[in-house]
């Protein structure tokens, strides 16, 4: 990974300078993204929801962080759920840390089977519960820890 120092970050969603800086720019990050193993038909399907795609900062520090928090394939939860690049990670914590007092033992594991879970309110989450606890599953963490999908 790039030093921090040799990331130039320049918003383009405030840029008004000449287009074709904005078209390099562009440019560069869809390289940048090439360079850390996303497709370019990924790539080009990101560029639809977000036209000037994220800074190369945003995704050295949510590769970053996610690995530090124990996620062994950020690229693929990113490939996944790409709007994991606009959550904080005082959020992804508290997601983590909101999974393990419900009782998951290994809510990384969820996640990484299932990122959408990071977008979930608790309050889904519990109601999810106790909904298939209401039906009669004895075990709905089990459940849901096997098949994260539940959710």
């Amino acid at each position: 990974m790039r030093e921090q120092a040799e990331i130039e970050q320049i918003d383009l969603r405030r840029y008004h300078g000449e287009p074709e800086v904005k078209a390099e720019e562009v440019g560069k990050r869809r390289e940048y993204f090439l360079g850390h193993g996303f497709s370019p038909e990924w790539i080009d399907s990101l560029a639809e929801v977000r036209p000037t795609l994220f800074a190369p900062q945003v995704l050295e520090e949510h590769t970053t962080g996610l690995l530090q928090r124990g996620f062994t394939d950020p690229n693929k939860m990113i490939t996944s759920l790409p709007a994991i690049l606009g959550y904080t990670f005082d959020n992804i914590d508290a997601k983590l840390s909101g999974l393990r007092e419900r009782g998951f033992s290994d809510p990384n594991k969820m996640i990484a089977s299932s990122p959408a879970i990071l977008g979930y309110t608790f309050d889904n989450i519990d109601a999810k519960l106790a909904g298939l606890r209401e039906r009669g599953f004895s075990d709905p963490n089990k459940m849901i820890a096997s098949s994260p999908a539940i959710l």
